[in-house]
C-alpha cells in the first residue's frame, strides 16, 4: 500500500485491494494455500458483489435493478462516503483495469485450491455495490464457470459444499432420506 493508504478510506480501501494479487510472492501464496488446505478452510470468494469494481457502468445498469430493487437500495449503491461499498465516486478506467487483473489472480487461486480438494462454497454478499439477492447468486454461478469450474463443480459449490460448511450432512445430495426442495424442468 502506499504510505498515504487509510483503511477507513473505502475508496482508498477498494482501490489499492485490487493491486495485490500481483504483487503477491508465489511462494508465499503457495504457503498460503497449503496452510488453508491443511485446515480444511472453506472458500466462499463471492466473485458477484465485487464484479463492480471490474465494470461499473455495467453494474449499474443491469435490466433488473430498475423492476426488482427498491428505491432506498438503489440510493445506498450509488457513491456516498457514508455508505459501506459505495465508493465509486472517482472510479477510473484504470481502477477498472487493475480489478480485472485482480480476478485472474484471484480466480486461478481459487480454481487451484479447488483442484487440490479444498472446499469452495457459493454466495453472493448482495445488497452491495448493484448486487440484488437471487441475481447475485446466479452471477455468482457464472463467475465460478469464468474462475474454470466445470458447471458440475459450481452445481456442487452451491449445494453440497454449501450444506457441508453449514454442518448440515442431511442435504446438498438428492438421496433417500436427505431433505431436499426441487424443481424440475424439461
Amino acid at each position: 500500500f502506499p504510505p498515504e493508504y487509510d483503511w477507513d478510506d473505502e475508496l482508498m480501501r477498494f482501490r489499492h485491494a485490487a493491486s495485490l494479487w500481483p504483487q503477491a510472492d508465489p511462494e508465499q501464496l503457495e504457503r498460503v494455500m497449503e496452510d488453508l488446505l491443511a485446515k480444511q478452510v472453506t472458500l466462499d470468494p463471492t466473485f458477484a458483489v465485487y464484479e463492480a469494481n471490474r465494470d461499473l457502468e455495467r453494474a449499474r445498469h443491469m435490466p433488473w435493478l430498475a423492476t426488482y430493487a427498491h428505491p432506498a437500495l438503489l440510493a445506498f449503491f450509488e457513491p456516498h462516503p457514508r455508505n459501506h461499498a459505495s465508493f465509486h465516486w472517482e472510479w477510473t478506467a484504470v481502477d477498472e483495469a487493475r480489478w480485472k487483473e485482480h480476478y485472474r489472480h484471484w480466480m486461478r487461486f481459487v480454481r487451484e485450491y479447488g483442484r487440490r480438494g479444498g472446499r469452495i462454497t457459493v454466495g453472493s454478499d448482495a445488497g452491495f455495490m448493484y448486487q440484488l439477492y437471487g441475481f447475485g447468486t446466479i452471477r455468482e454461478l457464472e463467475l465460478q464457470l469464468e474462475a474454470g469450474f466445470h458447471p458440475l463443480e459450481v452445481l456442487r459449490h452451491a449445494t453440497r459444499n454449501g450444506a457441508l460448511a453449514l454442518g448440515l450432512e442431511d442435504r446438498g445430495h438428492v438421496r433417500e432420506g436427505y431433505r431436499a426442495d426441487l424443481v424440475l424442468v424439461d
